[in-house]
């Protein structure tokens, strides 16, 4: 790098002496602004600074040789312009004596080189970036800022139809702002996606998609099968065994067919309010084994539930939840009242409730003599 820097700088002198005439001069300074040894220095009415009264005048070069670090020196080339041109460094520098309409502009160097090859390493600004090679396919790109300097390995070498990205500083996410779209095409991830540290993970094998949660909760996991079998999408768990898939307080609507079985519960001597809402209060047949009392919760508008006897003429109980009422074949009961078949108990007897408000529990069916209780 340094003889590129004493190359460059010899080829400029070449060229601006092979141009210019006798009328304009070469100013060298140590620093772009703050006056004094500094480009923004030198006077315009007298550009030597001895009384001499030479001044600045369009043509004139200058160059800037400064530091830019403790041990990282800079190099700037400057020629005047007659442009009153705002002052804006590193681009545009105002002389701070007489500058008139006079401004030092910075002069954009271009190389053309032919098939050029670095043999160091190239470090773009001091804070900047350096990009090392590994002489063998592959660069790293290392951060020379104030943060965490991170690096990336970019290897084109090692894997046939592949390049391969890796950290040494343990880089474990790439970020991508949120005003970015990464379009990956025809692309192929051949292992699986992780989205989000404490989000998902999806793997895909064979025509289906599985999804694992990497939170901190239970996280469960949900397959999709869309090729083992025609015209069906098969929904299983195969790690979790999750048996439940809830949609909370959404709808669920189709045009098509629902086909399933219901809850089925069985207790010999009876169920609280909270016992019956762990079993699930929409659409399930409660079992009675024995004689007892079942508490229905407190009625959400959509409920629904059997109570049956299994056969043996069990005395049974159906009680509510304080609060809530009962419509038994179309009469309202007083707050709080059950019904029960212990008069006439036969067996097979049963009772079918829904929901039909909040609060409110209307009988929808049954079989045998049920009388408030």
């Amino acid at each position: 790098m340094k003889k590129i820097l004493v190359t460059m700088v010899v080829i400029f002198l070449l060229l601006f002496a092979s141009q210019s005439h006798a009328s304009n001069y070469f100013l060298w300074a140590s620093c772009r602004t703050g006056g004094g040894a500094c480009l923004d220095g030198i006077n315009g009415s007298d550009i030597k600074g001895d009384g001499t009264n030479i001044a600045l005048q369009a043509g004139d070069a200058g160059i800037v040789i400064m530091d830019l670090g403790s041990t990282t020196p800079g190099i700037y080339f400057y020629r005047v312009y007659a442009s009153s041109a705002a002052e804006s460094d590193p681009d545009v520098i105002t002389p701070d004596t007489n500058p008139g309409t006079l401004r030092w502009h910075l002069i954009k160097t271009y190389a053309l080189l032919d098939s050029p090859v670095f043999v160091d390493d190239i470090t773009i600004g001091a804070t900047g970036v350096k990009f090392t090679s590994d002489g063998d396919g592959a660069f790293t790109i290392l951060g020379l800022g104030n943060g965490y300097d991170e690096d990336l390995l970019i290897n084109f070498d090692d894997v046939e139809n592949r390049i391969g990205i890796t950290s040494t500083t343990g880089v474990t996410l790439i970020h991508f702002d949120d005003t970015m779209t990464v379009a990956a095409g025809s692309g192929t991830f051949v292992d699986y996606v992780n989205i989000a540290a404490a989000g998902v993970k999806l793997t895909g094998a064979n025509g289906a998609l599985t999804i694992l949660g990497l939170g901190d909760g239970a996280d469960e996991d949900v397959k999709i099968d869309l090729n083992t079998t025609a015209n069906t999408i098969i929904v299983s768990s195969p790690t979790s065994s999750a048996t439940v898939i809830s949609l909370s307080a959404l709808n669920l609507v189709t045009t098509g067919t629902i086909q399933g079985g219901i809850v089925i519960n069985s207790d010999a001597n009876g169920m609280s309010a909270a016992e019956m809402t762990a079993v699930g209060v929409r659409g399930t047949l409660f079992i009675a084994s024995g004689a007892g009392t079942w508490i229905l919760p407190t009625a959400v508008a959509g409920m629904s539930l059997c109570v049956m006897d299994s056969g043996t003429s069990h005395d049974l109980i159906v009680d509510v939840t304080t609060n809530d009422y009962i419509i038994l074949k179309g009469t309202t009961l007083v707050q709080n009242a059950g019904i029960t078949n212990a008069a006439t108990a036969t067996t097979g007897d049963f009772v079918c409730l829904v929901a039909t408000a909040a609060g409110y529990w209307s009988t929808m069916g049954m079989s045998g003599a049920w009388v408030t209780q």
